[in-house]
């Protein structure tokens, strides 16, 4: 009989409460992927999605992976409270004053997740067009990995993260 991963029960649960919120239109679901590398075993489940009320240019995501290693301890060692889940959040927006609005999203950011997680911007162009916007690909990793204990806890990031993600939208005018 299959008996479901750390990770599978914790993509139910991340999955159900993304679709809640689609379903009580806080937000609209664009894309989702559930993905498997078969050279490495690593897993992730991916949901793409906007605010109701925000631009189409700014995208929130919501990811977990799980790694050989945390399968290993789950399945082979027998230790299932040592596997668990990175979980992650990002966001893609334009930004057009870097100097600015990138400190502003930081501040917001940092204000909200504190030590729990590290925040990264990543900003790109295309090459051969104006630079008056750039992109940028902002990413919230939390440090420490999420197991089925912390089930309430994976429940309750997500409204914060709709949070940050709207007072992002109206700093940026595009709510």
């Amino acid at each position: 009989m299959f008996h479901p991963s750390v990770y599978d029960n914790l993509k139910v649960v991340l999955e159900g409460a993304v679709y809640d919120a689609d379903f009580e239109e806080k937000i609209l679901i664009s894309g989702r992927s559930d993905l498997m590398d078969m050279a490495t075993a690593v897993r992730q489940y991916k949901v793409s999605f906007k605010l109701r009320e925000s631009s189409e240019e700014i995208i929130g995501h919501v990811s977990i992976s799980s790694s050989l290693e945390a399968l290993y301890q789950e399945k082979i060692k027998d230790r299932p409270e040592n596997a668990g889940c990175l979980l992650e959040y990002s966001i893609a927006l334009p930004v057009e004053d870097i100097d600015i609005e990138c400190a502003d999203i930081q501040k917001v950011l940092q204000n909200r997740y504190g030590h729990s997680a590290d925040v990264q911007q990543h900003l790109s162009y295309q090459f051969g067009k104006p630079r008056g916007k750039y992109n940028n690909l902002v990413t919230i990793r939390y440090r420490q990995e999420v197991g089925e204990d912390e089930i309430p806890f994976l429940e309750n990031s997500l409204p914060l993260f709709f949070e940050a993600l709207e007072e992002i939208c109206k700093m940026k005018e595009q709510c």
